[in-house]
């Protein structure tokens, strides 16, 4: 079908005339896609950083206001005054000092809408204080990881990650920072000063980030170690993943695409300016371009919507175009085919106008050349059918009139009377002039009266078998097709041959084609020694080619043990 429109006059003008109509529209389709998926995605990336960065500063801008609060308590005299205490100070003295502790702390925690636990822990055991009703267990020795991380630290602080659940407050830890209270004179550690930052901190922070469904946002310190994160929960103390973990570590803010279970992400990040924390927002990319998809899907539309206008249009026009080319090519179509009783009957002004005219004049010519040649033809070519038939019988008569002389001398009477009885049946047949086409039964019982005249001749030395479908016997066939091969086979085939042979003559029908098979044991194609061998063979393969055709006659098949004749004719009702 796609090579017929593409062959077809009409087909090659709408192929044009749809690229012409579709190549601009899928250019400008896509051109303007190509700049609205650009900005759009500009606007996105643009949105999420600055929220992302928005988000971080408060964060890190209360991270901050955290480890002031612990350098504001590390730097009280006050605090320094009730570390230096002993116990021996009496009661009312310590108590005194721990209601201004009270206060100090009181007044930097009130005013922040987040509940901050602070606790202080002296180097001496009995010197402790909490805004809880009770001392973590873990701070309660100074063996601790955390008081090891600060006395490490190069500024006497540190922010130190972990996930621990608070049973008092049913809620889970998930930051502490931590800074040392030195004596001012001597520079000796008098204790520490922790604050704990409960996860739900990190959760209010994290619901100002812009909502996408199924984002998370993690929050990671200064090694990569996620503090946070707003989905999972379950990842604090663990570093980011590896295969990201350089890209967000190594580089001060970006983005990168990224597969976080499975599901295709988009990753922003950007570094917090004073604590040096990351923050990572993991957007889901059908999540994240979904507005774009929309787009996509509009875009589709529209450019189905103007295609479909386009086809029709160059449909429209191929076809009215083609049209008088189309009926033009139909005529021709038909004087190939012999009809020449056609004319262009289309009134136009235009070149297609005087093409049909020319075609009228050109098939007007030719119908007058076809009629004298025609004639002469036909002719020439019934004067040499007529000549390749009488080729035909005599060649028999004369080697069957020589046979009944041969069998005159032996004084073979009764032989002589049923080679006279066959050769008159066969005679007969020959000199019928009603018609030149017999049906194929008839034609087989003439070759059977030659058979006879053949038997009494030989004898037993050949035996005879015939396999025809019976399905052929009411088809036409032209006269003394068959006849002339089993003669051929007979005089230079078994003839020359010592001892008895078979000739079997089969007829059937095959790929719609009538096929006759003239099968012999003799001598074979060439070994005969008689004169005129093929001569039989030539004239009814020109017969058969004058009569049906070119592509019908005679053929010798191969790769047989025995020698065959086959001749093929149309299969004609």
């Amino acid at each position: 079908m796609i090579s017929k429109i593409k062959k077809s006059f009409g087909g090659k003008l709408f192929i044009f005339f749809l690229i012409i109509g579709i190549q601009p529209l899928l250019f400008m389709t896509a051109a303007a896609y190509i700049n609205t998926n650009q900005m759009i995605s500009e606007k996105i990336n643009s949105s999420i950083y600055e929220n992302v960065k928005i988000v971080g500063n408060l964060l890190d801008s209360s991270l901050e206001t955290f480890l002031n609060m612990a350098r504001f308590i590390s730097h009280s005299d006050d605090v320094k005054t009730l570390l230096n205490k002993e116990w021996s100070d009496g009661f009312d003295s310590r108590f005194i000092d721990v209601q201004k502790v009270y206060k100090l702390t009181n007044l930097l925690t009130v005013a922040h809408k987040n509940e901050v636990p602070v606790y202080i822990v002296g180097v001496k055991k009995y010197n402790r204080f909490s805004t809880t009703d009770h001392l973590p267990p873990i701070y309660a020795t100074l063996k601790g990881e955390i008081f090891n991380q600060i006395d490490m630290a190069a500024k006497n602080e540190t922010i130190y990650t972990q996930r621990r659940f608070d049973a008092s407050k049913s809620k889970d830890i998930v930051l502490t920072l931590g800074r040392k209270i030195c004596d001012d004179a001597s520079d000796e550690i008098l204790g520490y000063v922790i604050l704990d930052i409960y996860d739900e901190y990190f959760d209010k922070v994290l619901d100002n980030v812009k909502v996408f469904e199924g984002n998370n946002v993690y929050v990671l310190d200064k090694n990569g170690v996620i503090i946070t994160d707003k989905q999972n929960k379950n990842m604090t103390g663990f570093k980011f993943y590896d295969e990201y973990y350089n890209m967000v570590m190594n580089n001060e803010e970006g983005k990168f695409s990224c597969n976080i279970q499975n599901i295709d992400c988009m990753a922003f990040f950007t570094t917090l300016p004073n604590t040096g924390f990351k923050m990572v927002e993991i957007i889901p990319s059908k999540i994240l371009y979904g507005d774009k998809r929309v787009i996509i899907k509009s875009f589709i539309i529209i450019a189905l919507i103007f295609s479909l206008i386009s086809i029709g249009a160059s449909l429209f026009l191929s076809k009215n175009l083609s049209r008088p080319i189309n009926y033009l090519s139909g005529l021709m179509k038909k004087v190939e085919k012999g009809d020449m009783d056609v004319k262009f009957d289309l009134k136009r002004d235009d070149e297609i106008g005087l093409l049909g005219d020319s075609f009228n004049k050109m098939i007007k010519k030719t119908k007058d050349l076809i009629d004298k040649v025609y004639i002469k033809q036909y002719l020439l070519k019934e004067a040499e059918f007529k000549e390749l038939k009488s080729q035909a019988n005599p060649h028999f008569i004369y080697n069957t009139l020589e046979s009944i002389n041969c069998m005159a001398r032996l004084k073979d009477y009764e032989g002589i009377t049923d080679m006279v009885t066959a050769l008159g049946k066969f005679l007969r047949y020959s000199l019928n002039k009603d018609s030149d086409m017999v049906t194929i039964k008839e034609d087989i019982e003439q070759v059977k009266n030659y058979l006879t005249i053949q038997q009494i001749r030989f004898g037993d030395k050949i035996k005879i078998n015939f396999d025809v479908d019976e399905r052929l016997y009411d088809k036409k066939i032209l006269k003394f097709l068959i006849q002339p091969l089993v003669e051929n086979a007979i005089i230079h085939g078994l003839e020359p041959k010592i001892g008895k042979g078979f000739i079997n003559i089969k007829g059937y029908i095959k790929d719609d084609l009538i096929v006759f098979d003239i099968e012999d044991d003799g001598v074979g194609f060439g070994r005969s020694p008689k004169p005129g061998f093929g001569l039989g063979m030539k004239n009814v393969d020109k017969l058969v080619k004058i009569h049906y055709g070119k592509e019908y006659g005679l053929s010798i098949p191969e790769n047989l043990d025995i020698t065959c004749v086959r001749l093929t004719i149309p299969n004609e009702e």
